[in-house]
């Protein structure tokens, strides 16, 4: 069997070290990233600082299915002391990822590629694969692991000023500011718009700092002592709407603090069934949850390490940050300055205020017909795939397994990460992907 995966990122490494454990000597498998650098992706590379840490504890960053304590040995076996509680930087985590990606392609059985991807078509239940240079490369199963697009635009944003110096689309690019005291608007108040804060603070950066969302959320923290809620499992085998959850929840929460447990016990007891509750609703009932619980449930699911929220408390605390709930209305240009303007959440009243720099906090876009890759973007136009009805990735099976124009699905294309975010919605941390690259293995490795 020949296996094509694209992506060099978190996903890529994680699928290909998991298929060279168990794919037979003859099996092949082609590595494509363009960017050249297999391993970290961006979201674990080099260009993260010390202070930007992993939200997720250092006992559940394996990278294989079958060896909970890869990571943990790595990190103590290459003189960085560790235990299952820490929380570490994500560009360490990032040099892991690469110490994988580098053993991998020293394996006879992995071809690693740089150029772009432009196209795929299915042949014969076969794959071609067109490369940016006309080269064309056939395989029998196809992985798409492309990773996250940047920010959409936002929709109070117009065209003519994407590229204006003020805006930076880019969150994942850290400036630091020609004027320490310029007003910083972050749009946004999860963990991106964190990031931001503190290369800001790093830096020592004096100005105004404002965070605008529609809900003004800040990511909770972590307890230190984590907690297990004995959720009884039966009772979360019912279909319920998203407000029926929501009642079951508070249920929870009261018996749970009743026994002296928090909050966040019960939610990460709620974790492992998010996927099958999604998948259970129908696209009326995932907007609901979207429109109305989706903010509040991220703010409890993606936590930040104790050290971290602290470090935004003294923002908060000295009034340099200000955290706004509202809806962006407007931005017009005022020379090297943006004028923002936005309705406030409960009273609808209507504020302003220049910045010097609009950073795009709001998370990857899923528009792939407009921000997606030249392969996502052909993917679509040449009617290979299709978006899921809510535009949120592609549309696919629980599986991963990739959907036909007619609704039908592949046999042999699977997507990873938050490609999947319509089919499953939880599907972007890595423990997730670890389980979810188990069960497309297990599919593949069948065949």
């Amino acid at each position: 069997m020949r296996i094509a995966i694209i992506g060099g990122g978190a996903a890529g490494t994680l699928f290909v070290a998991n298929w060279l454990k168990r794919a037979s000597s003859t099996d092949e498998l082609i590595w494509m990233e363009q960017s050249g650098n297999f391993g970290a992706g961006l979201a674990y590379s080099e260009a993260n600082q010390d202070y930007h840490i992993l939200n997720v504890r250092a006992g559940q960053m394996h990278a294989y299915t079958d060896d909970p304590n890869h990571f943990l040995r790595w990190m103590n076996g290459n003189g960085f002391p560790c235990n299952p509680e820490d929380f570490i930087a994500r560009k360490l985590y990032g040099r892991y990822l690469k110490a994988i990606a580098d053993k991998c392609l020293t394996d006879s059985r992995v071809q690693g590629f740089t150029q772009e991807v432009i196209s795929l078509s299915e042949k014969n239940q076969a794959w071609e694969i067109k490369l940016i240079d006309t080269t064309i490369i056939s395989c029998d199963s196809i992985i798409l692991a492309t990773g996250n697009l940047l920010p959409a635009r936002p929709t109070a944003l117009p065209p003519a000023l994407n590229n204006h110096p003020a805006y930076q689309r880019n969150p994942w690019h850290y400036n630091t500011p020609t004027n320490p005291d310029a007003t910083i608007l972050l749009l946004g108040a999860g963990l991106t718009m964190i990031d931001q804060l503190l290369h800001l603070q790093a830096i020592e950066h004096r100005g105004k700092i404002i965070s605008l969302s529609p809900h003004g959320f800040l990511p909770l923290a972590h307890p230190t002592f984590p907690q297990k809620w004995p959720l009884d499992e039966s009772l979360m085998l019912a279909h319920r709407s998203p407000l029926e959850w929501l009642r079951f929840f508070r249920e929870q929460i009261q018996k749970a603090q009743a026994g002296k447990y928090d909050v966040f016990a019960v939610a990460d007891a709620f974790r492992p069934y998010v996927q099958t509750i999604w998948q259970s609703w129908n696209k009326t009932e995932h907007e609901a949850f979207r429109q109305h619980l989706r903010h509040r449930w991220a703010q409890l699911r993606h936590r930040l390490p104790m050290k971290v929220a602290k470090k935004i408390d003294v923002l908060k605390n000295s009034g340099q940050l200000e955290i706004h709930a509202g809806r962006l209305l407007e931005v017009t240009n005022e020379g090297e300055r943006l004028r923002v303007r936005w309705q406030v959440r409960g009273t609808g009243e209507i504020k302003a205020m220049d910045v010097d720099l609009l950073v795009n906090c709001t998370g990857p876009s899923s528009r792939f017909e407009s921000d997606g890759s030249v392969l996502l973007k052909n993917l679509l136009a040449e009617n290979i795939l299709i978006q899921d009805a809510e535009q949120l990735g592609f549309a696919a099976l629980p599986s991963g397994a990739l959907k036909k124009p007619d609704g039908n699905s592949y046999t042999h294309a699977f997507a990873l990460g938050n490609l999947l975010r319509g089919t499953l919605w939880e599907i972007t941390a890595v423990p997730d992907i670890r389980k979810h690259i188990g069960q497309v293995l297990d599919l593949l490795l069948a065949k």
